[in-house]
């Protein structure tokens, strides 16, 4: 569709090319102008030349403004929307992506107006005026700047450029600038260090009009002072392989970054990949087309101002150092009423604002993604939002230091293929949604938090969050609660696994406003010390509560009444306390628990495949389902409100503080006259009172408490002593 206006083109092209006159002039390779530092610089550009006018021919002025605004239509048009895939129509960003790409940037062929021979230069800068297609190939110690009024594109062709005090490419001026990386060709630029210029932004690339890096070819950039390459104004990236060694930032654009395709490798000492503009509406953002990323940042990998938006992609992300360098987590909890207090270490969120940020993407408003492959390994959270999450699809591979997925707001989950493989926190955020995909986590502390960082949630009472699988896959392993909402917690949909805690301060279910199933399938396994259990129900729910810890990777089988194996799952550690619910439970039937055993099915996150149970388990108990919550064992009559099988009087831990107990006269601990010791059962060694004198908990080879040497949370070990005189409340 462009070929009558190339064919033009191309006759003007030859018409500039025999009147073009380059002088080049040695100057400081400062980037202060010429004017400023006193000298007349002779500049490179295409001048025109007089037409004979005839019948067939126009005025070669008029020729000119002519074609180029033939020219601007054609080869700045905005590529179509299909060619860009948009997703949906009911994305939840903001962001116009379908004007972000026109046809140059994404153009492959070119006409060449002049070829610039650098081995031949020996001035220190070479500035561009005319507008027009330069190709650049050879050695050159010095800058190439750019002034111009038009569009200028400069060809790398095995060109080398090395400024040793300032930018190597320095755009001053122009309507809008192309680098491109010619087919084949391997095209180096460096800085040096102590830039002449000191208020000017250190970068090897240093534009102050819109950018566009395309072509097939390679571009290392070596960035000695600061950044690798800085766009004052929006930055595309629509082709070819950049490299990227920066002591600061790696790539970073102003107004937005707008990625095609391509492959790009950055080191960076600051953030790898970036958008700044935080002032102006509708700016800032980061959009992600297609393209390989390998990034090693010393602080965010890839970080927007306001929204990042991924369609696709391949990136390996590694930020702070990763996992290996993130601060240690103290996490100390004091089981004081449903919910404790959590006693962390405050200084870090103290700090927190002078702190250097060093997360694997981060967004300022919402971050999106819809596809792509992503293994980050990050020193603080993986994929970070001060708003909105989305994950729509790709696959994800996560270690983190902190979170996994955290959004200030809202999080939501509803395809793709999430593995959480490391974290402190697995999945956080004010309110939670899991519609679809596959999330498997693993994490040090919860599994899923739905809070909004207030003390409210710590200190047991509910807030205004919430956490809600409605489908999908869910795979947790926690050492802290499996899944935990400071509000209120529902299942109502897909498959849900927790393999929660070993500790009796934390639960595999944790809510302060309430647990509700209404379907799905939901599997918890863990200590029942603070465990909790729907409180509303309109799909059967079985709450198991053991007498004695089951080691880990124990086969736990349930059969109806006439010996169907509804299901059998191995949780991966010991356990006491099983909260079950499917659709496959019926009510007035009759259910029983069977503990060991073998099943030659296979199995995923320990859940087997139902009908090869084979029937050697010890029978462990039974119930008919009566109601929509049913008991085997004591949780029944253990049972708090809300479900919680932990005692409010238990202090599991540390105290809060300026918290004094009651005392009688002899500065003993005195208790209410209607209290019962035996309902007290919260926390890490929840005895009510004094132990008695020269009793000790026992402990393992590392000097931790031997929770297997326990029959129950609320059961005294086998070598408690008998004379309960001792023992006071």
């Amino acid at each position: 569709m462009f070929d009558h206006r190339n064919n033009n083109l191309k006759k003007l092209n030859a018409m500039f090319a025999a009147a073009a006159v380059f002088t080049f002039l040695v100057t400081g390779c400062s980037l202060n102008s010429a004017e400023e530092s006193g000298t007349t610089e002779e500049t490179a550009s295409v001048t025109e030349s007089a037409v004979p006018e005839n019948d067939d021919t126009q005025n070669i002025t008029e020729m000119t403004a002519s074609l180029a605004d033939e020219e601007q239509d054609s080869a700045e048009a905005v590529v179509a929307s299909p060619v860009l895939n948009v997703v949906s129509e009911d994305v939840p960003y903001t962001t116009d992506i379908s004007d972000l790409f026109t046809e140059r940037d994404l153009r492959t062929e070119y006409e060449i107006t002049e070829k610039i021979n650098l081995d031949e230069i020996t001035d220190s800068v070479l500035t561009i005026t005319g507008e027009g297609v330069y190709e650049l190939s050879g050695k050159f110690s010095g800058q190439i700047r750019i002034k111009s009024e038009g569009k200028v594109q400069l060809v790398l062709n095995q060109a080398e450029i090395t400024c040793p005090d300032g930018s190597a490419v320095y755009v001053e001026d122009a309507k809008k600038v192309f680098i491109t990386l010619a087919e084949n060709s391997e095209n180096t630029l460096s800085d040096g260090t102590g830039y002449s210029d000191e208020t000017t932004d250190g970068a090897v690339i240093w534009s102050a009009d819109s950018l566009t890096v395309n072509g097939s070819g390679i571009l290392t950039i070596n960035a000695g002072e600061d950044e690798g390459i800085t766009c004052k104004d929006d930055l595309v990236i629509a082709g070819g392989t950049i490299n990227v060694n920066a002591v600061g930032n790696g790539i970073k654009g102003k107004d937005y970054v707008a990625v095609y395709d391509g492959t790009v490798n950055i080191t960076a000492g600051g953030d790898g990949l970036k958008s700044s503009n935080a002032t102006d509406t509708g700016m800032g953002f980061i959009y992600i087309k297609n393209g390989s990323f390998s990034i090693q940042a010393e602080e965010d990998g890839i970080q927007a101002e306001s929204e990042l938006i991924i369609e696709n992609g391949d990136f390996n992300i590694t930020s702070g150092g990763g996992t290996a360098n993130a601060p240690e987590k103290h996490d100390d909890f004091g089981g004081f009423g449903k919910g404790g207090f959590n006693m962390q270490n405050t200084e870090t969120a103290d700090t927190e604002s002078d702190t250097v940020s060093v997360k694997g993407m981060k967004a300022g408003s919402m971050l999106y993604l819809s596809g792509g492959s992503l293994t980050l390994n990050t020193a603080d959270d993986g994929l970070h939002s001060n708003g909105s999450l989305y994950i729509a699809g790709g696959s994800l591979n996560l270690a983190a230091g902190d979170k996994g997925l955290h959004a200030d707001t809202s999080l939501t989950i509803s395809d793709g293929n999430i593995n959480i493989s490391q974290s402190y926190e697995g999945i956080e955020a004010a309110d939670i949604l899991v519609s679809g995909g596959t999330v498997r986590v693993k994490s040090s502390d919860d599994g899923f938090n739905a809070s909004d960082g207030t003390e409210q949630g710590a200190m047991g009472t509910a807030s205004d969050c919430s956490l809600e699988i409605s489908g999908g896959y869910v795979y947790v392993n926690a050492d802290g609660d499996g899944l935990d909402s400071n509000g209120n917690l529902t299942v109502s949909g897909g498959t849900v696994l927790a393999d929660g805690p070993t500790n009796d301060g934390n639960g595999a279910l944790d809510s302060n406003g309430g647990i509700t199933v209404t379907g799905g399938f939901l599997l918890a396994a863990g200590s029942s010390g603070m465990a909790e259990y729907p409180d509303e129900a309109s799909q059967n729910v079985i709450v198991i509560t053991l007498d004695y810890y089951q080691n880990a990777d124990t086969l736990v089988t349930i059969c109806d009444q006439d010996g169907n194996e509804i299901i059998s799952y191995t949780p991966s550690k010991q356990f006491n306390s099983v909260v079950f619910s499917s659709e496959a439970l019926e009510s007035g039937k009759e259910y029983t628990l069977y503990l060991g055993g073998t099943s030659t099915a296979s199995q995923e996150n320990g859940l087997y495949e139902t009908g090869s149970y084979q029937k050697d388990g010890t029978e462990s108990g039974s119930v008919t389902l009566e109601d929509s919550v049913s008991f085997i064992g004591t949780a029944k009559s253990m049972g708090m409100g809300g479900g919680m099988m932990g005692g409010r009087g238990g202090f599991g831990g540390q105290m809060p503080e300026n918290m004094e107990l009651p005392t009688d006269e002899n500065g003993e601990i005195t208790m209410p006259e209607d209290f019962d010791p035996s309902q007290m059962q919260g926390g890490r060694g929840g005895f009510g009172g004094q132990m008695p004198e020269n009793f000790e908990l026992p402990t393992d080879e590392n000097g931790d408490i031997d929770r297997s040497q326990f029959k129950n949370h609320n059961q005294r070990p086998d070598n408690f002593g008998q004379d309960r005189t001792q023992q006071t409340g």
